[in-house]
């Protein structure tokens, strides 16, 4: 009987030679993972990965499957030693270079009847050579040394072989143990009895058994489109943004290249092109693919995939930041234009023009019924706009003096009342709140082709509206 040594009953162990990205290691390929591996988006080939097997063993055939997403390697070179040893080198058996029609490598001994194998479909198919290292492998190497544009990345990988007849009988007997006391939701594959080891037969469409037929299956192969998943990740895109190359990412991944970038010293560029971003190339959030991608999560959101997705809608305060902001007074016609000021970043650049009585007074505004505006100050802010927004602070002060109060930003999580009409467009439970007061249903905000209140034609940012519970 021949096994699959990269099952992880097997205890395979696998080293790379080069980074990886988070999240897909070398490991996966031994451990059931279906995320595969990839290399650091800055390796090129070669790229090594070594197998050390728990036994020696004698090899029968290596599956390949080359992609992951849209990344893909299509050369490949097999290689195998008999001992563990530093100073025995590695031996070529074999090597591939796949086309664009197929669909991964099949290498299999040189000695077995190849015309009835049955292999998987639009697979290359390649000899590896007669050698005495074939029937007493301890390692096997796999190098990838070319890829289709793109970093080195392998899928899955099967490697497929018995034990050696030179080991002990214990040797042999503990490791069918062990593949018979596998894990029984794994489904192995079909595999030929020794006495028809020519015949190889890789296929993956086994029988179930009786009571997993009882179980419901989920399904795992969630069909997402191409323009979801973000082309360095391999991952469905919470937040995609547009880069001046007119490439589409996720948001998180084009923060992770920041960090990165900063590390080595440069400044934020655009990873495919390396052209430095600023006011006027930079990345634009694509509001119409957010949408897209936030009604296929909706409708798919019963998916164990998508569940484990985060949430981005909704912006996330910091807890124990309260700046106090200037109110803009704008009711009297005398007043052409409102005047906007951070009072903390005012009164830490002007502290030398403007007495501690001042100071105070800015710092403790009117209440009243008049709406709210503020913004950020700027860190640089020249001599001749401060002056001129002190003074106006000022006169609105003079002329507000009498109801004075103290704002301070509070944060806390809004309730709808009972009072609040039903949704006319949906039995939709699910509010949102935007800046402007409005309320919105979660069908029309995921529906809106443009950020915009639907009533008053207020502009508001995908991070704006905020969910509102029940009482």
């Amino acid at each position: 009987m021949i096994l699959n040594f990269c099952d992880p009953c097997l205890r395979t162990d696998v080293t790379c030679s080069t980074v990886s990205s988070d999240g897909y290691e070398a490991t996966n390929l031994v451990n059931n993972s279906n995320k595969g591996f990839l290399a650091y988006s800055a390796i090129k080939p070669p790229v090594h990965l070594e197998f050390v097997f728990i036994c020696n063993i004698q090899l029968s055939h290596v599956v390949i499957h080359p992609q992951v997403g849209a990344q893909r390697s299509v050369g490949f070179q097999l290689s195998l030693k008999s001992s563990n040893s530093n100073q025995q080198s590695f031996l070529d058996v074999s090597s591939a270079y796949i086309k664009k029609d197929e669909a991964g490598v099949f290498f299999y001994r040189s000695d077995l009847g190849f015309e009835d194998a049955s292999v998987p479909s639009n697979f290359s198919q390649r000899y590896m050579k007669r050698l005495p290292v074939l029937n007493y492998v301890n390692a096997l190497r796999l190098s990838i040394v070319k890829t289709d544009n793109s970093v080195p990345a392998l899928g899955e990988i099967q490697i497929w072989g018995k034990v050696s007849p030179k080991c002990s009988k214990d040797i042999s007997m503990g490791i069918m143990s062990l593949w018979m006391n596998r894990n029984d939701n794994q489904l192995p594959t079909h595999l030929p009895n020794e006495s028809n080891s020519s015949k190889v037969v890789i296929d993956q469409s086994s029988e179930h058994s009786e009571s997993q037929k009882s179980e419901p299956i989920l399904d795992d192969s969630l069909d997402i489109p191409d323009d979801f998943l973000d082309p360095i990740t391999c991952e469905i895109m919470t937040q995609p943004v547009v880069l001046p190359s007119g490439k589409i990412i996720d948001q998180k991944t084009l923060e992770k290249h920041a960090q990165h970038e900063a590390l080595r010293g440069r400044v934020l560029s655009d990873p495919f092109t390396g052209l430095c971003l600023n006011d006027i190339r930079k990345p634009i959030i694509a509001y119409s693919l957010k949408a897209r991608i936030d009604k296929f999560l909706l409708d798919n959101s019963t998916n164990k995939e998508v569940i484990k997705l985060p949430r981005v809608l909704g912006s996330k305060k910091k807890q124990g930041l309260e700046e106090i902001k200037l109110i803009s007074l704008s009711t009297n016609s005398n007043y052409s234009e409102n005047t906007v000021t951070d009072v903390s970043n005012i009164s830490r650049k002007r502290t030398s023009e403007v007495d501690n009585n001042s100071v105070k007074h800015r710092r403790i505004v009117g209440g009243h019924s008049l709406p709210v505006a503020t913004i950020i100050g700027s860190s640089n802010l020249s001599r001749t706009r401060a002056k001129f927004e002190i003074n106006s602070v000022k006169k609105n002060l003079n002329r507000y003096e009498s109801d004075q109060v103290k704002v301070t930003e509070k944060i806390s999580i809004p309730y709808i009342s009972s009072n609040i009409p039903k949704c006319k467009c949906c039995t939709e439970t699910i509010f949102y709140k935007l800046p402007c007061n409005h309320f919105m249903c979660r069908k029309t905000l995921l529906s809106l082709d443009k950020n915009e209140c639907t009533i008053c034609k207020v502009e508001f940012k995908s991070s704006d509206p905020e969910r509102i519970h029940s009482s």
